[in-house]
């Protein structure tokens, strides 16, 4: 594919979220990012310049959502590989994780009271 024919950024998320692409089908194009870094260095070196520069480059990563269980592919900085494809199934974990939360601490606090009452009836 040649660059007059490749959709930009913009574009190819605009259809994603369309779902005239399907997320998990459509490879991006590797994403370069420079981290200038500055460390204990920069304290000797004059002008605020950085001790060196890091170039990330972006890689396929394909991993397994953990909400929706859904095998997904996309580029991603180097790093743990993510939990979840897209932030309505990380939302949605959110929720079920709280409500779980909720629940238990209902069953504990509910425990207490009848484990209360018992003693003080005694």
């Amino acid at each position: 594919m040649d660059d007059s024919t490749r959709l930009d950024e913009t574009e190819v998320y605009r259809r994603m979220e369309a779902r005239e692409i399907p997320e998990e089908t459509y490879y991006h194009v590797p994403r370069m990012q420079e981290v200038a870094v500055f460390g204990q260095a920069a304290a000797v070196l004059p002008d605020d310049r950085p001790a060196f520069r890091r170039r990330w480059v972006t890689q396929p990563v394909t991993f397994t959502c953990v909400q929706c269980q859904t095998i997904v592919t996309q580029e991603r900085y180097p790093g743990p590989v993510p939990r979840y494809c897209r932030q309505a199934c990380k939302d949605e974990s959110t929720v079920a994780r709280s409500e779980e939360i909720r629940a238990k601490d209902r069953d504990r606090k509910r425990r207490e009271r009848a484990r209360q009452r018992g003693e003080s009836g005694l």
